[in-house]
């Protein structure tokens, strides 16, 4: 997936989110702290690659926020 600024980034940021409140729902009985869970999404995205286009940040990976942070 590509991101070509904010307006692309934030549907993939959000759904990351939201998957990411939801599991920690069922596995912890409570969601994340927003600032933990944004903490957790940019240490686990990958990094943008494009260094000279529009800084958006790192791409999400769901995959690795969950086997960083979330489950048991």
């Amino acid at each position: 997936i590509s991101q070509r600024g904010t307006s692309g980034a934030s549907p993939m940021i959000t759904a990351v989110a939201a998957a990411a409140q939801s599991v920690a729902l069922a596995v912890h009985g409570q969601p994340f702290d927003p600032l933990d869970l944004r903490a957790l999404m940019v240490s686990t995205g990958t990094p943008q690659a494009d260094p000279e286009g529009p800084h958006v940040g790192p791409q999400p990976d769901l995959r690795a926020l969950l086997r960083a942070g979330m489950l048991p």
